[in-house]
This record gives C-alpha cells, sequence and structure tokens, in this order.
C-alpha cells in the first residue's frame, strides 16, 4: 500500500507517519509538503525505507494531480481551507482520500461530491482526526447500547504548554464562526463564545469551561444516528488562552470589519492572523487533549446516558502533543482501513460510518491512549 500525506510536514501528518510507518502492509509513506528542509529532516529522523519527501505545492492544481498517481489512499494533512481542491485533485487521480476536518460548511460542500466519488468506485472518509473523528465513532458507538437517542453532546478540553493547542489559524476560526447547533430536530445559527459551559474531563484537565463552536460532527451526526433531536459541540481551552482570546474580541480585535490603514484595507481579525503568522507561532508541545461525548436516551424503557471519553498528553519521545497524536492515530488507521480494502464503501463517508468503533478501540488501547465507556441512569 502506498500512501501521500499533502501537508506531511506538519504535526499531524508526523504523528501518522509514526502510526504507520511500522504498519507491514505499508510499503511506501511519502510526506509532500513545501518544506524540503523539514521535510527531510523528518525523513532522517524516521530512518525507514519506507519514508520520503517530496516538494509539492497543493496550489498548482496539475501538479498536484501528477503527484498522486500511483497512490492508493491520500491523506490531506493540510488546512481545511484547501479540502475541495485536493478533493477534486483525488478525483482526477483516482485515489482514495481522507482529511481531518472541514468544519460545518466545507464538510456540507464535501458530501455534496458523494456520487462523484462513488461513480470512479473511491472513497473519501472526511473529518478523521479527533473531532471531528473520534468523537463522531464516539457518538456511533455511544448509541449502540441505548435502544432510542435523544441527544448527543460533543465536549473536548485542551490544557498545557504555552500559546495555542493547535494551529493559531483553527483556534481564531473556531472563536469567530457562528457554531451550528442542533436543537428539537432544527439547525440553529448561534454567536461566536456563546454558550459557556462548564464539564468534566479526564484527569489532568478535570473541570474546565467551554463555549459552542463551528465543527464538522453536526453536518453528518443529525444524518447518521436517527432519532436524536439535539446536537451540540463545545471546546474549552486553558485559562490563559480563553482570557486572551476573551480580551482580543473586547478590544475588537476579532472583528471581521475592514478597516482603511495607510491606504491598504484589512480587518482586525485578519490583521491578528497575520501577526501569528509572522511571528512563526505554532502549537504547544505540551498540550493534553480529552474528548467526551454523551449520548442521552432510553434503554428497556428507562432514561440512560453513555458516556465516552479519552485523553492523550504530550509524548518526549517523538515531540508532539495530545491534539496531534489523537488526530493522527485516526488517521493512520483509516488510512491502513482504506488502503487494504477493509473499509468497502464508496462515495464521501462521514467517520461515525467509515471506522468500526472496535477498530478504533484497539488502536487506541494498543498505543496506550486512555478511554473510558460508562453507562449511567438517569432520572
Amino acid at each position: 500500500m502506498k500512501i501521500l500525506i499533502l501537508g506531511g510536514c506538519g504535526y499531524i501528518g508526523r504523528a501518522v507517519v509514526r502510526y504507520l510507518v511500522g504498519n507491514q502492509d505499508v510499503s511506501q509513506l511519502v510526506i509532500a509538503d513545501i518544506q524540503p528542509i523539514k521535510g527531510e529532516d523528518i525523513v532522517a529522523e524516521v530512518s525507514s525505507k519506507k519514508v520520503s519527501y517530496y516538494d509539492v505545492d497543493i496550489n498548482k492544481q496539475d501538479l498536484l494531480i501528477q503527484a498522486m498517481k500511483g497512490f492508493n489512499v491520500v491523506l490531506n494533512a493540510s488546512s481545511h481551507e484547501y479540502n475541495l481542491r485536493i478533493m477534486n485533485a483525488a478525483l482526477e487521480s483516482r485515489v482514495s482520500y481522507i482529511d481531518l476536518g472541514g468544519f460545518y460548511h466545507i464538510t456540507k460542500e464535501q458530501l455534496a461530491l458523494d456520487d462523484e466519488f462513488a461513480e470512479k468506485r473511491l472513497t473519501a472518509v472526511i473529518g478523521m482526526g479527533a473531532s471531528p473523528g473520534i468523537t463522531n465513532v464516539f457518538s456511533i458507538l455511544g448509541s449502540s447500547y441505548l435502544d432510542h437517542v435523544n441527544e448527543i453532546y460533543v465536549r473536548t478540553g485542551c490544557i498545557g504548554g504555552t500559546g495555542f493547542p493547535y494551529s493559531p489559524k483553527s483556534v481564531l476560526e473556531q472563536v469567530t464562526i457562528s457554531p451550528i447547533v442542533y436543537k428539537n430536530r432544527e439547525f440553529q445559527v448561534v454567536e461566536p463564545l456563546s454558550g459557556w459551559e462548564r464539564y468534566d474531563l479526564l484527569e489532568p484537565i478535570l473541570e474546565i469551561e467551554g463555549f459552542l463552536a463551528i465543527s464538522s460532527e453536526l453536518a453528518t451526526l443529525p444524518l447518521t444516528i436517527e432519532g436524536a433531536g439535539s446536537i451540540t459541540h463545545r471546546i474549552a481551552f486553558s485559562d490563559a488562552l480563553t482570557r486572551n482570546i476573551i480580551a482580543l474580541r473586547e478590544m475588537g480585535l476579532l472583528s471581521k470589519f475592514p478597516l482603511q490603514i495607510k491606504g491598504m484595507e484589512m480587518s482586525p481579525l485578519e490583521f491578528v492572523r497575520q501577526y501569528f503568522v509572522s511571528q512563526n507561532q505554532s502549537c504547544s508541545l505540551d498540550a493534553y487533549m480529552s474528548l467526551r461525548v454523551d449520548v442521552i436516551g432510553e434503554k428497556n424503557g428507562s432514561n440512560r446516558s453513555v458516556v465516552l471519553q479519552a485523553v492523550e498528553g504530550p509524548r518526549s519521545d517523538c515531540r508532539l502533543s495530545g491534539p496531534s497524536l489523537l488526530a493522527g492515530l485516526s488517521a493512520a488507521v483509516t488510512c491502513h482501513m482504506v488502503g487494504v480494502g477493509r473499509i468497502e464503501m464508496k462515495g464521501v463517508i462521514p467517520p461515525e460510518r467509515a471506522l468500526e468503533p472496535e477498530i478504533l478501540l484497539d488502536a487506541l488501547e494498543r498505543e496506550g491512549v486512555r478511554f473510558t465507556i460508562q453507562e449511567h441512569p438517569l432520572s
């Protein structure tokens, strides 16, 4: 099996290489990016004949299509703004496709390519990271414990280190794009940084305060899990990062309205984004990530809840953070399953339909990721 990892020099791409390099079914892993020095450093660090680096600019469609040819699977570990471009290149190259998620609106556009992938007998698994990804599979697994599902609550939290737990660009989008919630069987748009709630996660995060955020889960779970009338998604960060985000908002620096500054037009939000890029601000390598999914419904005539949780922290042996490791593990498992034909469905598929929960749980256990599944009666 040959796998191409676009954006492979990033932390999640490195995590995928870590998980797949020892897999006997994988004959070739190509890290594709526009960072040759970093790419060659990763290849040298892994020290495996399976792994190589290839310089690919995903903005050049013809070269992108050419680079994909001959591979069994392409994993898009780049920014979600490139999802549709890379999916179309995968169609042209006749290669199966996997990505890490594209928030609600991009996910809806990706689902519209279902017929085209199905017609070419290709599989595209979208949103197969940590959240979305593991949280989707947890949702379908929790649903299997119940006779009827009424509500699903996805909650995540990241703490540890300094700065951002993952891409600053993604964090800024999560606090400025209006979230979608599913309540009373209807999709609703709410304000960014709203719906604050305190909840408990696994150690070492424990109690944390989170808010409603835009997510890919809301684009697919209401369609997949029949009966669920309410589904929400919340995220939480460290107290320090949360305070800084609130301060930026109160100063108007998260505004999307453009300003004229010395003949240039730019919004405060775009300035903040560009500032972090110029400072080479990357994610913290010391971050922990915890995922929690509460599935609430009925079993044998009584109200029950099923709570599924997982937590991962930084690992010094590979210099990767909890968020990168969780997303990388989920993506790596799916790459393997698609590559060997274990996922037989064709078309564009969300995580909860693509990956059997037992396969994910086995992978979490094998890699030492702590997870729990608890069932509780409700009054």
